[in-house]
């Protein structure tokens, strides 16, 4: 199989690590058999925001697996930019700025002095509750003074 082939091992550890892996996560099991399920009597499936995702043969069914969980992640990240976005036009007196996002992070220049936004900006990324209540997001502060390559993690 793929597993076997990307590692270069034989069938038998292939099958064991895939044998553990299921062991290990026993409702990642279910959450393929729904996935499945679905596509096979709909031909599509629709993430936690309602984006479908059309899949037709079932050879390529497990790409969904992923498109599912990435494609929802991406989506909630774009509500955390809007809402990232209203609290700055709630504060227009602030000079820090929303700089960029890029896939699941959202870089923000922030001006001395303004570092009370900080804990702000870091409840707004991680109140997704409405979206997937029994996942808590985690949402990861890092800094730096120089560039991106440097920067060092932020303890709130």
């Amino acid at each position: 199989g793929a597993v076997q082939d990307s590692l270069g091992i034989s069938f038998e550890i292939a099958k064991k690590l895939d044998e553990g892996y299921y062991k290990a996560f026993p409702l990642i099991r279910d959450y393929q058999n729904w996935v499945e399920a679905t596509l096979s009597q709909k031909g599509w499936i629709a993430n936690i925001f309602g984006r479908r995702y059309y899949m037709r043969s079932s050879s390529w069914f497990y790409k969904v697996y992923n498109y599912m969980i990435q494609g929802g992640c991406a989506d909630i990240m774009k509500e955390k930019e809007i809402e990232v976005f209203l609290f700055f036009l709630e504060h227009p007196e602030l000079k820090s700025k929303m700089v960029l996002p890029v896939h699941d992070e959202i870089q923000i220049a922030i001006w001395h002095g303004e570092e009370w936004i900080i804990p702000h900006i870091k409840a707004i990324m991680e109140d997704t509750l409405s979206y997937i209540p029994t996942i808590p997001m985690i949402c990861d502060v890092e800094v730096t003074e120089t560039n991106w390559a440097e920067k060092v993690e932020f303890h709130v």
